[in-house]
């Protein structure tokens, strides 16, 4: 009996999933726990295992596919053994033999993926139309996609087609990029954020050279110690985390029932990729060292970057860091990650003329801004926060302490 490789559900807000990467081929011999492919969700990079052995039967995603969740990627079973247990209805099985239709191409729509008649329906009409990226070029130039002539798989209208409809065949140099997976969860999450909670951003000017110093004289150590080395968002961390003990408002969330004041502090550092917007969480933030922050972020962001990152360790976090100072970027105000209530922006340090003692010296200045969300917090606590942070990072010795 054939046994169904279906699209995982990683992590709650997973709906679909799109093919990577194909380690096997049809007709191989796999083994249980084998890898058979890669597939990318919203949120990381993640590989499919066979959970049983047997041959690869047949393989009903190509790379780049876009599958909804608990649909059918393949089908492992004996060698030479038809696919007959596709989940279908008796008449979606009537009508796919009336128009000659291979099941296992058809994405189903009824409970655990069972085709139904609809779904016959819908892929008999998907044959006769255009791919999304024709469709959204036509859409773009003013061209009448119904008469154009296509080139694809059974007459399918591919973007190829769109283009040379153009006048003398000219093709337009501009390109559309398809939106990933994780583009849109990026895309659904900040519009959710910035039109659901009223927010406002306060700014604060900290001057770092007690942290400079700090960082050049625990790096040594520091390094010695993981084999990393120490940066300022490393000490913010710690320092944040410090701070927000004190402040417990900044540190929640909001829900309909009220106001939910975590009980632990647990940091998302936001890491930007080509492809979007990553949150790893370092949990559980006030209970580490100095150095424990260390391995633990330079963990998460080496596998964010190779998108190896578990959809749990973006999950759970109560308060969010944005370094853009790497950037020279000199302020700029972060949207809130839900369902923390407050995000903090960190720009880049700057040698400013400062007035001490009654003379003008340069120091380095780091501006720091944070948005809040006002169903939660008003101006002032806001406002103490920043000042109990700032006086921390101004001196930073009181985080080793």
């Amino acid at each position: 009996m054939a046994i169904e490789v279906i699209m995982p559900k990683a992590g709650m807000d997973m709906q679909e999933g799109t093919v990577v990467k194909w380690f096997k081929k049809e007709g191989d011999y796999v083994k249980q726990g084998e890898i058979l492919l890669e597939i990318i969700t919203d949120k990381v990079n993640m590989e499919v295992e066979a959970e049983v052995s047997g041959t690869l039967l047949k393989i009903n995603a190509q790379e780049g596919d876009i599958l909804p969740v608990f649909s059918a990627i393949a089908y492992i079973g004996e060698a030479g053994e038809q696919n007959e247990k596709v989940r279908a209805t008796p008449a979606a099985r009537k009508k796919s033999k009336a128009h000659g239709l291979d099941l296992t191409k058809i994405q189903g729509s009824g409970p655990n993926g069972r085709i139904q008649k609809i779904d016959v329906t819908t892929h008999l009409n998907e044959m006769s139309k255009a791919t999304p990226l024709a469709k959204k070029i036509a859409q773009m130039k003013n061209i009448d996609i119904t008469s154009l002539k296509g080139s694809g798989f059974k007459g399918k209208v591919i973007k190829e087609d769109v283009l040379n409809s153009m006048d003398g065949g000219e093709q337009d140099m501009s390109r559309l990029i398809p939106l990933t997976p994780m583009r849109k969860a990026v895309a659904r999450r900040m519009s959710d954020s910035f039109f659901t909670a009223p927010a406002f951003t306060l700014n604060i000017d900290v001057d770092v050279t007690n942290m400079k110093g700090l960082r050049d004289n625990l790096n040594n150590i520091i390094f010695n110690e993981t084999k990393e080395k120490l940066t300022y968002t490393h000490v913010i961390v710690l320092a944040c985390a410090k701070t927000l003990q004190k402040h417990p408002i900044i540190n929640s969330t909001y829900t309909d029932d009220g106001i939910l004041l975590h009980d632990h502090v647990s940091i998302a550092l936001a890491v930007g990729l080509d492809e979007g917007l990553l949150v790893p969480v370092i949990r559980n933030a006030e209970k580490m060292s100095l150095k424990e922050i260390v391995t633990a972020s330079k963990d998460l962001a080496s596998r964010a970057a190779n998108m190896k990152l578990k959809p749990e360790e973006q999950e759970g976090s109560t308060f969010t860091i944005s370094n853009m100072g790497m950037y020279g970027i000199k302020h700029f105000n972060p949207i809130i990650n839900q369902p923390n209530s407050a995000i903090l922006g960190i720009s880049t340090i700057i040698d400013t003329p400062v007035v001490i003692e009654n003379e003008i010296r340069i120091r380095p200045i780091m501006n720091v801004c944070m948005t809040i969300d006002h169903r939660v917090i008003d101006g002032t606590p806001g406002a103490k926060f920043l000042k109990d942070l700032k006086d921390i990072l101004e001196n930073p010795i009181q985080i080793i302490l």
